[in-house]
């Protein structure tokens, strides 16, 4: 089912850039680099804004900013931040957390939706009543539309605010819903980024990944583990490695700073098959060299199969029989043996 869906939309995303002419990315944008180590990306055009007129300034675009949990690492690995939130009340945070930054010009905040459209004064966006991390742009469906808020907040364009920012070294999707919009709309107008991510509830992210980015190598980054899977976890700056624990509900890494070695596109979608979608970061890079070796395991999904199942039973225990059980466990291994073929 996964992979008829996939090979789908990747026809679809191709014949879409052949229709408009889209290319593939020039040396100047992606210098792809072997090895292990990502070198420093150096922009050929100024920036815009004057306080920020720097030919080699790194810039990282956090798009959905949050809290700006994720702007403290992202400070250790740039120049200059560029943090985009619809959420008035969550931009209000972040400037009054990072003062400091705004004032030395390291740090924009942008609190505007972020879309694929011209620039608006005013949009709708939902504001989520309950759970800040669940507002967003497209509206809701109608089942759970009583659980948010319209408030009107101005529009940007995305492709605008990059080219009044700068070209970026990485980019950080989190927009709830309308992450394979905005990924669309950078890869039709040539933007591909060294290192890109995006969260992926929908196959729509990766095949734009593959198809329209031309990214042939991929990471994975497991939100709901991040804090305890990179907890005082080294990371690289431009000229030291220090010791960084990422918060609950952040991003986490990217780049380097992420465990593992990166994954052919095949391997990354057999692993994608295996993880599931939902709160997942998938990783591109255009700076790292993918490993054709590295594959995901049958045996250790198998492993982690059986482990969830006797966890299941142990906690329906009282009220489930233990045909039930057996029935999951069946279902489990057939599932993994159609895989292993």
């Amino acid at each position: 089912m996964l992979i008829t869906m996939s090979t789908h939309k990747l026809a679809g995303y191709k014949m879409r850039a052949q229709s408009i002419g889209v290319t593939k990315c020039s040396r100047q944008q992606c210098n792809t680099v072997s090895g292990n180590a990502a070198q420093r990306y150096e922009f050929r055009s100024p920036l815009i804004t004057p306080s920020l007129a720097r030919h080699s300034a790194r810039v990282i675009y956090d798009f959905g900013a949050n809290n700006g949990d994720d702007v403290p690492y992202y400070l250790k690995k740039a120049d200059i931040v560029v943090a985009v939130e619809a959420n008035p009340l969550l931009v209000a945070q972040i400037r009054e957390r990072f003062s400091k930054e705004l004032n030395a010009g390291r740090l924009i905040v942008e609190n505007c939706a972020l879309t694929t459209e011209p620039r608006s004064s005013g949009v709708t966006f939902y504001l989520h009543k309950s759970n800040h991390v669940r507002s967003q742009f497209p509206r809701p469906a109608d089942s759970v539309l009583d659980d948010y808020e319209e408030i009107v907040v101005p529009s940007e364009n995305v492709v605008d605010l990059i080219k009044t920012y700068g070209e970026p070294f990485y980019i950080k999707i989190d927009v709830e819903h309308y992450d394979q919009n905005i990924l669309e709309h950078l890869f039709l107008h040539d933007i591909r980024p060294p290192f890109i991510s995006a969260e992926s509830h929908s196959i729509e992210v990766f095949s734009l990944f593959v198809a329209l980015g031309k990214y042939k190598s991929f990471n994975l980054v497991d939100g709901e583990t991040v804090a305890t899977k990179y907890r005082n976890h080294i990371i690289k700056t431009d000229d030291r490695e220090e010791i960084y624990s990422f918060p609950h509900h952040s991003a986490g890494p990217f780049g380097t700073d992420i465990h593992g070695p990166w994954m052919t596109a095949n391997n990354f979608f057999r692993l994608l098959a295996f993880e599931q979608l939902g709160w997942k970061d998938v990783h591109a890079t255009t700076m790292i060299e993918a490993d054709p070796a590295c594959a995901p395991q049958l045996g250790e999904y198998f492993r982690k199969a059986i482990k969830s199942t006797i966890a299941f039973a142990l906690r329906k225990s009282i009220q489930a029989p233990m045909h039930l059980f057996e029935e999951k466990s069946a279902r489990i291994v057939r599932w993994l043996r159609s895989w292993h073929k």
